[in-house]
């Protein structure tokens, strides 16, 4: 009774240092609440502790239209209540190419698990689409960037925003530029390449531009006609006859090649099934013992002890269990170890059978490479 009430009480100081070790972790995160064209994305953060430890962490920040940089999970000793001072860039420059966009930046400790998260804007002008209509007729029924000489060339555009303010260069075969207003037309009076360059704008948005390139020629190229009655038909060159000796070698090579193909798909057939039956067995026997008060970890220890494959043990454990929603840093530690396993030229299905292996549920990963941006 004694030696029971010691380990009560060992088990008890054990819990509550674990307690303080977590509440004895502070993170502050210091940025402004929107950046704009040209300034630099960043934010200061502190770390704090009551207690001398080593701690692992990430900072990052999370956009939906913005690129995803490389995470970068530190390593720090942090010493008590001296605070660890930090500054994560994570755009050097916001460029007119970004759209406007609400974002997070988070600083998350992986063990013991804290995170801190605030929220800010990229604040700049969207952007709308605009195309330009390059036709041979005035309503722009057809359409072309092909024209013979002398021939009218109508110039048009759709915008997704009304009235837009419209500027456009035209440059002929021979260098000579000039200024157009769209809608217009213009005359094919040179054969050879033209490249128009037009830019939409409107305030409060961004500039769109684009460069078409167009082509004229003398003539239309004339195919000529033939009538079908016209065409000389060749008939075909009776096949020489082979062998009798030959064309039976070449069908019972062939009917042998097919039957080695039938008993190779036959025999991955049956191992399939195999392994298939064996899984459910496994799964039967695990929801049994699971039911009857065993835990995980001696039903694993002891299919182990028996010879039964880890890999299949861990599939059978995961396909029965129900995977918990995993948290943001869990979410970010596996999509690091994702795009750093694609940066080596991994495959979907190998970095998917890595994370099974090593014990992470399907349906996790699936949702995790689903959502990556690299793929």
């Amino acid at each position: 009774m004694k030696n029971k009430n010691i380990m009560f009480g060992m088990l008890v100081l054990i819990a509550l240092a674990q307690l303080t070790l977590v509440s004895a972790l502070s993170i502050d995160i210091s940025m402004k609440e929107s950046f704009g064209v040209g300034e630099e994305i960043y934010f200061d953060y502190t770390i704090t502790s009551d207690v001398s430890q080593e701690i692992e962490y990430l900072a990052s920040v999370s956009c939906p239209n913005a690129p995803l940089a490389l995470l970068d999970v530190k390593t720090v000793s942090l010493e008590a209540n001296v605070a660890l001072t930090e500054k994560h860039v994570y755009m050097s420059s916001v460029d007119e190419s970004i759209e406007p966009q609400m974002c997070d930046a988070t600083v998350g400790i992986l063990s013991p698990e804290i995170s801190e998260e605030k929220s800010f804007e990229i604040k700049v002008n969207p952007s709308f689409e605009f195309n330009v209509l390059i036709c041979k007729d005035l309503n722009c029924a057809e359409k072309t960037k092909v024209f013979t000489l002398n021939k009218d060339i109508y110039l048009d555009y759709i915008s997704e925003i009304p009235s837009p303010i419209i500027t456009a260069t035209l440059t002929s075969p021979d260098s000579y530029t000039k200024q157009l207003t769209i809608p217009s037309s213009i005359k094919a009076e040179q054969t050879g390449t033209y490249t128009l360059e037009v830019k939409a704008s409107k305030q409060d948005y961004k500039t769109i531009t684009k460069k078409i390139q167009f082509g004229v020629i003398e003539q239309e190229a004339d195919i000529p006609y033939t009538r079908i009655q016209d065409i000389k038909v060749i008939p075909p060159e009776k096949p020489k006859e082979i062998p009798q000796k030959s064309r039976l070698y070449t069908i019972t090579s062939f009917l042998i090649v097919v039957l080695v193909i039938i008993l190779i798909v036959y025999q991955l057939y049956r191992k399939k099934q195999k392994d298939l039956e064996r899984e459910l067995e496994l799964k039967t026997y695990i929801t049994n013992s699971l039911a009857r008060g065993f835990t995980k970890q001696q039903l694993k220890q002891g299919l182990l002890k028996e010879g039964w494959n880890k890999r299949l043990v861990d599939k059978a454990f995961n396909n029965l269990m129900e995977p918990r929603k995993l948290s943001k840093l869990e979410s970010l530690e596996l999509q690091n170890y994702i795009n750093n396993a694609l940066r080596r030229g991994y495959k979907k299905q190998q970095i998917k059978q890595e994370l099974l292996n090593e014990g992470w549920h399907e349906r996790q990963i699936d949702e995790a490479l689903k959502n990556n941006r690299m793929l």
